[in-house]
């Protein structure tokens, strides 16, 4: 079985893709620029069938809910033509969280060690 480690951000339109933790080829199809995820994620088991040779992947993802909501759709889809994807999510900080991380941040150096 393949281990394929994904990180995606939507905000900065990056993707990472690892086999086996190490990066792909530079002339690989693995390499998405700065297309989205909605774009690619369709053709992602067939790029990965030409690039491993296999059938068989653990797909750990980093990213969005929504996001990963479309992978579990694509692996869905895959087990369809026997290629199987097993799965599982790294959750990314939604902007909730950092938005209130920066809060906190913001307070902590209104109160600091600085005297007036």
């Amino acid at each position: 079985m393949q281990k394929v480690f994904m990180k995606y951000n939507p905000h900065q339109v990056r993707t990472q893709v690892l086999l086996d933790g190490k990066e792909s080829k530079r002339n690989s199809r693995l390499h998405f620029g700065e297309r989205r995820l909605q774009e690619w994620i369709d053709d992602l088991p067939d790029i990965l069938l030409e690039e491993c040779g296999t059938r068989e992947f653990e797909l750990t993802s980093h990213g969005t809910v929504p996001d990963y909501e479309d992978i579990v759709a694509m692996a869905r889809e895959a087990a369809a033509r026997n290629i199987r994807i097993a799965f599982k999510h790294i959750p990314a900080k939604d902007i909730k969280d950092k938005e209130a991380q920066s809060g906190e941040i913001f307070k902590s150096i209104q109160e600091g060690p600085f005297k007036n």
